[in-house]
Order: structure tokens, then sequence, then C-alpha cells
């Protein structure tokens, strides 16, 4: 059995899927299935952040297909 995660990941965790609920309830035609064309487009990253809120790390969680704009985002 894997260790327990510690308490503040599980926060962390819970913090994310409580953001991820709000955003999908308040734009739930967005969010919908099948996934719209034009979000087919939107670069989604994954960004780290320091307790001082600068970027630590930036992943490219979904890539529209444009290295360029990636880089932009």
């Amino acid at each position: 059995m894997p260790p327990a995660r510690p308490r503040s990941l599980q926060m962390l965790d819970s913090y994310k899927k409580l953001v991820a609920r709000r955003i999908v309830q308040v734009h739930r035609y967005t969010y919908s299935e099948p996934m719209p064309e034009m979000m087919k487009s939107i670069v989604v990253l994954d960004i780290t952040i320091d307790r001082q809120g600068h970027p630590v790390e930036v992943l490219v969680h979904r890539s529209n297909g444009y290295r360029q704009l990636e880089q932009r985002a």
C-alpha cells in the first residue's frame, strides 16, 4: 500500500477540485461534451508558482498544435 499523502497535498488536491467544479458550474456549456471546436484551439497550461506568486514551472497540459502559440501562452 502506498504511503499516505501529506495533509498539505490533500488540501491542495481538494482546492483544485473545488476550483475546477466552480469553473465548470459557471461555464457548464463551454465544458460540455463533446468539446466545441473553438475549445480545441485553446492551450491549457499547468503552472507551478512559489509562495510569492512567481512561476516556478510551466508545462503545456494540452496543445493546440501551434508551437508559437504554446510559447506565447
